[in-house]
């Protein structure tokens, strides 16, 4: 990542305040753990994250390094995926909660407020922005109840877009 970051940063002109990492699967995997790790870095910066179908590893010999940074993030994972479970994606949600300061403190997805969140003009995605988050972090969810573990594309396409635009 830091490669990757250095070498666009050389060769194009973007707003190093608002790089955002996301993918499907193990590509969601990988931007849970960016975000985690270079949220609010002072060379490498991540403002934010749009994983699709995977989660954070909380197993201890898994566990990444995390900054106490805020970030944003858009999770979208069917919640009943057994490929990759949804617990995943509620332990990063969880730790972006504590993490940016939402409220009330203590605050978890699992006794969280939500408000909808409409992407495009899917209304059956069911995504939720969070309450009490800081407008500059906002955390969105989007969890189908879905068994399969795939691309949600009905979902993502318009999500990642309509989130964006919040900055």
């Amino acid at each position: 990542y830091e490669n990757l970051w250095d070498k666009l940063a050389q060769n194009i002109c973007f707003d190093k305040n608002r790089v955002f990492a996301g993918g499907n699967s193990s590509g969601a995997w990988f931007s849970n753990e960016v975000g985690c790790k270079y949220a609010g870095d002072a060379t490498h910066p991540i403002r934010g994250i749009m994983p699709n179908t995977g989660g954070l590893p909380e197993e201890p010999q898994f566990k990444p390094t995390c900054t106490t940074k805020g970030m944003s993030g858009f999770w979208v994972h069917g919640t009943g995926d057994t490929t990759n479970p949804f617990s995943g994606n509620i332990y990063a949600i969880n730790r972006a909660l504590t993490v940016n300061g939402c409220t009330p403190a203590g605050v978890t997805y699992q006794n969280a407020q939500y408000d909808p969140f409409t992407i495009g003009t899917n209304d059956n995605a069911s995504c939720r922005k969070l309450r009490g988050c800081p407008e500059t972090f906002p955390l969105i969810v989007c969890p189908p109840p879905l068994n399969a573990h795939g691309g949600h594309e009905s979902v993502v396409n318009p999500g990642w877009v309509s989130s964006l635009r919040l900055f």
